[in-house]
């Protein structure tokens, strides 16, 4: 009886568990994404909590939406910036005059939306 108690109050504590209404990781991202008054700083760090490299940008894309201007340094950028600068292309999100850049793996000359996630930075303000 007592076994059978147990495992009902079990049962009982995985169903409420398991319908919790707790945020997943993604809906956190989408509230700190959307809100008003949140830094591009914050912002890109949400983006980096959620996804980890190597992510298809199409799931990325799903999460923060499609209000991205796509990004590929010019060879003359490349050059003044150094060997280390990125040459991969990325999205913009802008935020009034500030934005965050989602880095990809994608060539300069490719489209970054058949990139994977790289890492997300932002502008200094």
């Amino acid at each position: 009886m007592k076994i059978h108690r147990l495992l009902s109050i079990v049962l009982l504590c995985g169903i409420v568990a398991g319908c919790s209404s707790l945020p997943t990781a993604k809906n956190k991202l989408a509230k700190t994404w959307s809100a008003q008054d949140v830094s591009v700083k914050d912002r890109a760090a949400a983006v980096k909590r959620c996804f980890k490299p190597g992510t298809e940008m199409s799931k990325v894309v799903k999460v923060l939406g499609t209000n991205y201007v796509k990004f590929a340094p010019s060879p003359a950028v490349i050059a003044a910036q150094g060997p280390d600068f990125p040459k991969t292309a990325g999205l913009m999100y802008y935020f009034g005059r500030d934005f965050v850049l989602i880095q990809t793996d994608a060539p300069v000359d490719g489209d970054p939306l058949k990139g994977k996630f790289v890492k997300a930075g932002y502008s200094a303000p």
